[in-house]
């Protein structure tokens, strides 16, 4: 079993941290699962993201949509195939 939290984009707490926690998210027809800690660690090392002041100062951050400089992280957890609702 996942923990998952589900938002509207890609996004980092610290309050998440810790937390054995998965973010699901959408993006342009498709969705994203992923490990929030270790996502989080690796975006924290990305030029011009890990520095930003609302992650220094406010304890995290959300993407309208994800930056190019950190498409190549997120990617691998696309989830492929149907994704479509099951029938009720």
């Amino acid at each position: 079993m996942l923990r998952v939290q589900l938002k509207s984009r890609l996004a980092f707490y610290d309050k998440y941290l810790k937390k054995d926690l998965y973010v699901a998210f959408g993006e342009s027809g498709g969705w994203y699962l992923y490990p929030h800690d270790e996502l989080f660690d690796k975006v924290l090392k990305a030029p011009k993201i890990g520095n930003t002041r609302s992650l220094k100062e406010r304890g995290g951050y959300s993407f309208p949509q994800v930056p190019r400089a950190i498409r190549h992280l997120v990617e691998p957890y696309r989830i492929s195939g149907d994704t479509k609702p099951l029938p009720e």
